[in-house]
C-alpha cells in the first residue's frame, strides 16, 4: 500500500510537471537565432556627462557580433561562440572577446565577461517578468517583456515583428536609469539602451548614455 501511495504521488507530480511545462516555439526561437557564420553590425553612440567639467563627450563606433562556431560548455552542453569586434568605420574591425550565447526550453542567455544574463524568458507572453540575473551573483534585476510582435523602428529600418525588454525605467526630475533590449524576428537583439543620468537644478548633467542600433546583417 506505501509502494502504492508512492507511485500515485509521482503520477500525481509528473501530469502536473508536465502541465506547467509550455514547449519553445518556433516563434520564440526566431527572435533569437543562432546560425554559424550569421554577423550583425550595430551603430554605438555614448554620450559621457561630466558636471564638474560642465561638458559632454560624444563617441561613435561599430561593434561586429559573429556567431562564429559551437563549443561544448563544462556542462557537456552545445553553445554558440560569438566574436565581438570593433571598428571606428566599419571597415577595419579589431577583435575584443567572445561571448557565449544558448537556448533552451526556458530562456535565450548570453554569457559576456564570465556574466550570465537570461535576455529572453520562453514562452514570449505580454508583461512576463523574470530576473534577468537569476544565473549569475548579482543582485535582482527585473526584465518584463513588453510589445510583442509589434513594428519598431531602428536607425530608420522598421522591423515589423518585434518584442522589447524592459530591463528598468526610473525617472525623476534629479535621476534616470533607463535599460532596454529590442529582438526582431529572424534577426535578433536590434537595440539597446543604457542611462545612468544625474541632473541636479542648475547644474550640468553627469552621467553615461549608451545606444546600440542596428546597422546591418547577413541574416
Amino acid at each position: 500500500m506505501k509502494n502504492y501511495k508512492i507511485l500515485v504521488l509521482l503520477g500525481i507530480w509528473t501530469f502536473y510537471s508536465c502541465e506547467k511545462v509550455e514547449p519553445l516555439t518556433e516563434s520564440d526561437i526566431d527572435f533569437f537565432p543562432l546560425n554559424i557564420n550569421t554577423y550583425t553590425v550595430f551603430k554605438v553612440t555614448v554620450l559621457e556627462h561630466d558636471a564638474f567639467m560642465e561638458k559632454t563627450d560624444t563617441v561613435h563606433y561599430f561593434i561586429k557580433e559573429t556567431t562564429q562556431d559551437t563549443i561544448l560548455n563544462n556542462a557537456g552542453k552545445l553553445v554558440y561562440r560569438t566574436k565581438i569586434e570593433e571598428s571606428q568605420n566599419d571597415t577595419n574591425y579589431t577583435f575584443i572577446k567572445y561571448v557565449i550565447e544558448e537556448r533552451d526550453n526556458f530562456s535565450a542567455q548570453r554569457v559576456e565577461d564570465d556574466n550570465r544574463k537570461v535576455k529572453l524568458s520562453f514562452p514570449l507572453v505580454e508583461s512576463k517578468t523574470w530576473d534577468a540575473n537569476e544565473l549569475n551573483v548579482n543582485e535582482y534585476q527585473s526584465a518584463k517583456t513588453t510589445n510583442i510582435n509589434e513594428p519598431y523602428m531602428a536607425d530608420n529600418i522598421e522591423f515589423t515583428k518585434t518584442v522589447i525588454v524592459d530591463l528598468g525605467n526610473d525617472i525623476d526630475p534629479f535621476f534616470t536609469t533607463v535599460e532596454e533590449e529590442v529582438y526582431a524576428k529572424n534577426i535578433g537583439l536590434i537595440n539597446r539602451i543604457v542611462k545612468e543620468i544625474e541632473t541636479q537644478p542648475g547644474k550640468h548633467k553627469d552621467g553615461t548614455e549608451y545606444e546600440q542600433t542596428f546597422y546591418r546583417t547577413n541574416k
